[in-house]
């Protein structure tokens, strides 16, 4: 099923009528609580690689705050991992109405089954957690990674 913002700004509060959207954030980066979360998304044939595993260098330029809140960091685990402090600095504090989630869990390979298959997990988490799990709001949107 497909839910258009329209469709979700409707619902407005207890279904109210329409909503109007002031604010989407279109540079939402959520993170894997740890290396491990991602390893259930692979198949055994690349289980050694990924997120923590396959000892490629980053070749990304990151920025000096790793280009993120500095409040963003959770008591536990990496900054962009806590779906409840996300929703309360996003949704609440920053006032935003809608997130577009851009995980930057894996990078691009250059062997194109490893790619496949990395974004394939990626994908399958993102939809189980932060697009599933924690979107019973509905106002987390997403991507789907694609290999080309």
């Amino acid at each position: 099923m497909t839910t258009s913002v329209t469709d979700t700004a409707r619902a407005g509060a207890a279904g109210t009528g329409v909503r109007p959207v002031r604010l989407v954030d279109s540079d939402v980066h959520p993170a894997l609580r740890s290396a491990e979360e991602f390893r259930r998304y692979l198949s055994p044939e690349w289980e050694n690689y990924g997120p923590g595993r396959d000892n490629i260098p980053n070749t990304l330029y990151g920025a000096p705050n790793g280009g993120r809140r500095n409040d963003a960091k959770p008591a536990s685990g990496p900054a962009g991992s806590d779906p409840e402090l996300m929703e309360r600095q996003l949704f609440g504090e920053a006032g935003v109405d809608f997130a577009t989630l851009v995980p930057r869990v894996v990078r691009n390979y250059t062997d194109p089954e490893l790619d496949a298959a990395m974004k394939t997990a990626t994908n399958e988490w993102l939809e189980d957690t932060w697009l599933g799990e924690y979107n019973a709001h509905g106002r987390y949107k997403g991507p789907i990674l694609v290999s080309t």
